[in-house]
């Protein structure tokens, strides 16, 4: 019969799994005391709640709705506990940006940016520190910045043809979407096509 009600209470839909923790009673559809028989054609599976809502004059039936309550309601004190737990959640994709792609970049230090695998799109909050000039026509800009908060160095490069503003040395910028990279064995940051520079972070 179970398998037939495909584990499910007949009346409401609920299912007998493991983690509602929901257990299904059988029910038959034309009470014994009428006539009803056995067989699997008079037999229906329904939830406890379901059952007394049937029989509502059977008490031994009301008491296992009562039960069954009890086990599946949740305290109100675990759905706060719940809650309690999904704000950090919440607040980190609120810290989060989103770069022209699309993905979801959540401002990060200049060393914790720095450390992630080459080819990582990360947004960094930086100031430049020092400009330097280049030769390759592909490079419009090169230099070191370090983190506002005065922690933490890498390069940067800003390749050539991009729309991005000139940045001078001491200016503040957020880089959304920048590329982690390794150059001549020291961290760089890529500031390509793809990256946004936020002049007032």
């Amino acid at each position: 019969m179970l398998e037939r009600d495909a584990n499910c209470c007949q009346s409401c839909g609920v299912r007998n799994t493991r983690v509602d923790d929901v257990w299904l009673e059988v029910d038959h559809i034309v009470p014994k005391a009428d006539g009803g028989g056995h067989g699997l054609d008079n037999l229906q599976a329904l939830c406890p709640r379901c059952h007394a809502e049937k029989h509502a004059d059977n008490e031994a039936v009301r008491e296992r709705a009562r039960e069954f309550d009890r086990r599946n309601v949740r305290p109100g004190w675990l759905r706060l506990v719940r809650l309690l737990l999904f704000l950090p959640v919440v607040w980190t994709a609120l810290r989060t940006t989103r770069d022209e792609r699309g993905r979801r970049l959540r401002p990060l230090s200049v060393s914790a940016a720095t450390s992630q695998p080459d080819g990582t799109a990360v947004t960094v909050d930086v100031t430049v520190a020092e400009l330097w000039s280049s030769d390759d026509d592909n490079v419009g800009q090169l230099g070191r910045v370090r983190g506002t908060d005065g922690a933490g160095r890498a390069r940067f490069v800003v390749w050539a043809g991009g729309r991005h503003p000139r940045l001078s040395e001491g200016t503040t910028v957020r880089l959304v979407g920048a590329e982690t990279a390794t150059y001549e064995g020291e961290s760089q940051l890529v500031v390509d096509r793809w990256t946004e520079v936020v002049t007032d972070p």
